[in-house]
């Protein structure tokens, strides 16, 4: 398994075991607070712009705890060179998220269109948001795959 493998089974791992949690805090805040009309702004906008530093943070200091194990328990230093392919497969798995979470902001503005409820659009970016980072991670593990 090569390095860029690892690092997306990683942030595969990072994005479940951070987002999800965080996701069902934030919906459980947001049943449990009397929200007005005017403060569902503040309140999806807030929770994104916390998720954004949370997941940085815990990524980096997951991929340095797996680092440092994974020198410890094979004794050298992997190569983190990147070839043409690994640059291809990276792409690829970038184009398929990107597709995805445009496809998620449009069923977010669809959704604003036909309900005008604010929170159900934010809902929407969120979760697509999290879906097409999934999607651009799978895919650059089954690239690796098809390509071995």
């Amino acid at each position: 398994m090569s390095s860029q493998e690892k690092d997306n089974y990683i942030s595969l791992i990072t994005s479940i075991f951070v987002s999800v949690p965080y996701f069902v805090y934030v919906f459980f805040q947001y049943q449990s607070q009397n929200i007005g009309s005017g403060e569902y702004l503040n309140f999806w906008v807030s929770a994104i712009l916390f998720l954004i530093p949370l997941r940085i943070f815990s990524e980096i200091i997951l991929h340095i705890i797996f680092s440092i194990i994974a020198a410890i328990a094979t004794g050298d230093k992997e190569s983190t060179v990147k070839d043409e392919r690994d640059k291809l497969i990276e792409l690829k798995g970038t184009r398929n998220a990107y597709y995805t979470f445009c496809t998620g902001i449009f069923l977010a503005m669809f959704v604003l269109f036909i309900t005008k409820s604010i929170s159900a659009m934010f809902i929407i970016v969120f979760l697509s948001g999290f879906v097409s980072e999934i999607i651009g991670i799978i895919s650059q593990i089954y690239y690796y795959h098809k390509e071995s």
